[in-house]
């Protein structure tokens, strides 16, 4: 940008142009002054927030929230492409599972540099509020000399059909 005069500044990153002007007593042609205000990387004096999130079968990114401030002002997410916002989300390690996830964050325009961001996220509560479906189990079986008793059923939260020994697990109760 250019900004010229006493009291005027340049807000965002970029490079500026002042001119220095004599005045009063002195003459002359004014002088310009060029200064490069360089982005703020991410790491330095940024804060960042990032919400709990609770794993959603089906949902294969459960995101956080994200809240990122410097000095006391809200950052926006944007793109690079679209010459808007101070940061960008580039990616999610870890967003399927109950655990820790981490989201990626690029800074843009006044910000630059990239940081990861760990959050939470809690299991889900299968036998709480959800809606869950157990099929195909019989209630009764042919007794076979030998043969183990075994118990496969179709089991479902919120129409999202689990995996045995990933979201669940049978136990023989006696």
């Amino acid at each position: 940008g250019r900004v010229t005069g006493e009291n005027r500044t340049g807000k965002d990153a970029g490079t500026y142009q002042f001119l220095v002007t004599p005045k009063g007593r002195l003459r002359g042609e004014p002088v310009p002054v060029t200064i490069k205000v360089n982005p703020r990387n991410l790491s330095d004096g940024v804060t960042i927030e990032a919400s709990d999130v609770t794993y959603a079968p089906g949902n294969s990114t459960p995101k956080p929230n994200l809240t990122l401030t410097y000095n006391g002002e809200k950052l926006t997410e944007g793109s690079r492409g679209s010459g808007r916002g101070d940061y960008e989300i580039t990616g999610y390690l870890n967003e399927q599972n109950a655990g820790t996830g981490t989201v990626n964050i690029k800074g843009n325009g006044n910000f630059n540099g990239s940081i990861p961001k760990t959050y939470t996220i809690r299991p889900k509560d299968m036998f709480g509020t959800s809606n869950i479906q157990i099929e195909e189990i019989a209630s009764e079986i042919q007794y076979n000399w030998g043969d183990p008793i075994e118990v496969n059923p179709s089991v479902r939260v919120d129409g999202y059909l689990l995996t045995k020994g990933t979201d669940y697990e049978i136990k023989y109760v006696d």
